[in-house]
């Protein structure tokens, strides 16, 4: 029954008929565990064998994609909520934005060509901390990435990178900045909030320590 089902589809399973018979195999399989999983009924013969394989296959595989996203969500929220507070911040035309899903982080690495798109998992998961250094005009376009990692009870910079990690070597030649020395001021501002306990005033704005406004009356 299934080598006849499968026969059946080759010639509407591919463009002009040219995908192979183990193609169409693996498609029929993935939809089966997909199906599966998302608790259709397999013993009704048009769910398990559908004359429209590949619009269920895709269905199917956007709905697991779905489910997993609200899953991860949920599981995020608590977290992204208590990284808001600690370390969301805006100074200076600058601002550190916390990523709203693993999406967000891997868009981010497509967008700026670098590999940060690898620590979505493990963020959301609370392994690693990975934040948006944004320009407060532009909020909602990629500019730099920011690690963070804690040593002894403090946080610290582990690295920064913008578009395609800056091209260190060829910025070198061209004598340009490094984004963890031309934002320097900034980066040392923030943490130092960060690690005096991210203390906000009533309507949320960042209060800064005494040594960063020791620091601005002395400039």
């Amino acid at each position: 029954r299934a080598v006849h089902y499968l026969t059946g589809l080759r010639p509407r399973c591919g463009h002009g008929g040219g995908v192979s018979s183990m193609e169409i195999i693996r498609v029929w399989k993935d939809y089966l565990d997909m199906a599966g999983k998302l608790g259709y009924d397999l013993t009704v013969e048009t769910v398990r064998l559908p004359k429209d394989l590949k619009d269920r296959h895709d269905a199917a595989a956007a709905l697991i994609r779905h489910q997993a996203s609200e899953t991860e969500r949920k599981r995020y929220g608590k977290r992204k909520k208590q990284l808001d507070k600690q370390f969301a911040f805006e100074l200076d035309g600058l601002r550190v934005i916390v990523p709203e899903s693993s999406e967000d982080i891997v868009q981010e690495g497509k967008t700026l060509r670098h590999c940060v798109g690898g620590y979505a998992a493990r963020h959301v998961n609370g392994n690693a901390t990975i934040l948006f250094l944004r320009k407060s005009r532009t909020p909602g376009r990629s500019f730099l990435t920011i690690e963070l990692y804690e040593e002894r009870g403090r946080w610290k910079l582990r690295q920064i990178h913008g578009y395609m990690n800056e091209g260190y070597a060829k910025m070198n030649e061209r004598g340009k900045v490094r984004p963890e020395n031309r934002y320097k001021d900034f980066l040392t501002t923030w943490l130092d909030w960060v690690n005096a306990g991210s203390k906000r005033d009533r309507a949320g704005k960042p209060v800064l320590p005494e040594i960063v406004k020791k620091k601005e009356k002395s400039a």
